[in-house]
Formats: structure tokens, C-alpha cells, sequence
């Protein structure tokens, strides 16, 4: 079991002097180190934090060096020595522990499936759904509070089909083009699940791929993680309480516009509970 320091976990990140050494260091001992055996591939904003930060403190997983890696949607080009440098030595890995990484601009990302199943093709693969529309609100504050988004929600969600005008097929041409309005403005687009996640249907095997909801691991936890953890092929253990980390600012979203929201993701709702045979509705 390993948990992340901030401090440590973040400084390459940052770019901090501290944070290139350390690096450094471990890209130099990068064919020593393990490939994770499972991704945490989205959607953002839908718990994927809080999901790798309780599944880390389990005895049998070793935590990465960052929680989101970026290699398979923004980083590829790399190469792999750089994606292993995140993660611990195979030497100090006892032999029944697994580790892995949490990205959730893995699922909405065109390349990544495709990425992936170059390097990873035994990966354990877990998509957090959320409620479009609450999602999308909640990106929407994100972006809001970290000083990226000047537009008020319906503007965003009204200019959002102009700037994200070209970038999908962009991103699919070229594996080192990055469009900071395809992963920051994409509010109703990330929505659409079943296009995402059929793009991984068809790299990976059904049965390596989890989908959970995100109001069920909220709501249930204590029957939703011993089912994430069979899946991992680990033993069950108590990991305490589940934190509640925030989803949003408590802000509400105009009921006007959360039911115009509402319409438009009801057919792709639709469709994304055909693909997965769910019965429930948003």
C-alpha cells in the first residue's frame, strides 16, 4: 500500500527544480519499473479522484507517482520510459501488488484507446460515469474557480460547438497536438458517453473494461468497492470511509437551462444504456 504526498506526488508536475531531479532519477531506473495493471480512464468530474485515492490505501496497491500521468492522451510521444518513470520498481513491488494511474482525459480523448492497447493489452480499465448534466456543471465550475472559463454556463455551453470546431479530428491525425479547449471546454461533449466508450469497446476486450456510476459509489460504497476490487483481482479489505471530495461549489445551475441540458442528453443517455444493458435513469 502506498498513499501520495502532495508535496512529492505533484512536483514534477509543477516543474519545480525538486520535482525534475526526482524525475530525472527515475527515468534513468525506467526499464526496472512496473506498467501499471489498471487505468482509471474518466469521466472528469465524476469521482475519479476520490476512486484512486481509496483504492491506493488497499494493502496490495502501489500508488504511481502521479495520479494523472497524461501519457496516452497528451504525453504518447514520449516514448515509454517516460510513462514508466511514474510508476514504482519492480524490486521493491511485492509480487501479488498491483499498481496503476488515474487520467480522466483518457476517455474522452480520441488517440487514447489506440494508445493503450499498444503497450497495455492485459489492463484493467474503470470508467466513473456521472450524470451529464451535473457533470457538465461541475466542469463548468472547475474551470470557472481555476480562472479558465470567463464565460457564464450558457455562454460556454453555447460558443462550446464553435471552439471545439475541428479538434477531435486534429487530435486523431496527430499524436503531439494538444487543444486546450478540447479538454477544458468540453462540457456537453464529454457527456456523450457511448461514443467514448465504444472507441475502448473496440481496443479492449468488454471484460476488461468497469463502468461504474458515480452516484452508486457515492451512494453505496461499501457495494460498490469490493466489486471494483474483485475486478482488480485483489482480495477484499476494509478501506474505511469513503471521503466525499468536492464535486462542485454548491452553486445552482439555472433550472431553465439544466432542463434544456436535460433534453439534450436524453437520446445519447439512451443509447448509453442500450450499449451497457442499464436500466436505471439519470
Amino acid at each position: 500500500m502506498s498513499t501520495w504526498s502532495s508535496r512529492d506526488t505533484f512536483a514534477h508536475s509543477r516543474g519545480t527544480d525538486l520535482g525534475r531531479f526526482r524525475f530525472g532519477l527515475r527515468r534513468i531506473s525506467a526499464s526496472a519499473r512496473c506498467l501499471p495493471q489498471f487505468l482509471i480512464i474518466g469521466a472528469m468530474r465524476g469521482g475519479t479522484t476520490t476512486l484512486c485515492r481509496h483504492l491506493v490505501t488497499h494493502s496490495k496497491i502501489e500508488a504511481a507517482f502521479n495520479k494523472e500521468v497524461h501519457y496516452f492522451d497528451k504525453n504518447f510521444h514520449r516514448g515509454l520510459d517516460w510513462y514508466r518513470a511514474f510508476f514504482p520498481l519492480r524490486s521493491s513491488t511485492p509480487v501479488d501488488s498491483i499498481t496503476g494511474e488515474a487520467t480522466p482525459y483518457y476517455l474522452f480523448h480520441p488517440r487514447c484507446p489506440r494508445h493503450a492497447a499498444k503497450m497495455l493489452r492485459d489492463i484493467r480499465l474503470i470508467a466513473v460515469l456521472r450524470d451529464p448534466v451535473e457533470r457538465a456543471f461541475s466542469h463548468f465550475q472547475w474551470a470557472t474557480e481555476r480562472g479558465r472559463e470567463k464565460l457564464s454556463f450558457e455562454e460556454a455551453l453555447e460558443a462550446e460547438e464553435d471552439r471545439l470546431s475541428g479538434e477531435h479530428e486534429r487530435l486523431s491525425a496527430d499524436a503531439r497536438y494538444t487543444s486546450f479547449a478540447h479538454q477544458f471546454y468540453s462540457y456537453k461533449a464529454r457527456g456523450l458517453y457511448a461514443d467514448q466508450l465504444e472507441r475502448w469497446f473496440a481496443e479492449f476486450d468488454r471484460r476488461s473494461i468497469m463502468v461504474l456510476k458515480s452516484e452508486s459509489l457515492f451512494s453505496t460504497p461499501s457495494a460498490t468497492i469490493p466489486g471494483v476490487l474483485r475486478f482488480l483481482g485483489l482480495p477484499d479489505e476494509d478501506l474505511g470511509i469513503l471521503p466525499h471530495r468536492n464535486m462542485g461549489s454548491g452553486r445552482l445551475m439555472d433550472p431553465r437551462t439544466r432542463e434544456r441540458l436535460r433534453g439534450f442528453f436524453e437520446p445519447h443517455n439512451r443509447r448509453l444504456n442500450e450499449l451497457l444493458g442499464w436500466t436505471e435513469e439519470w
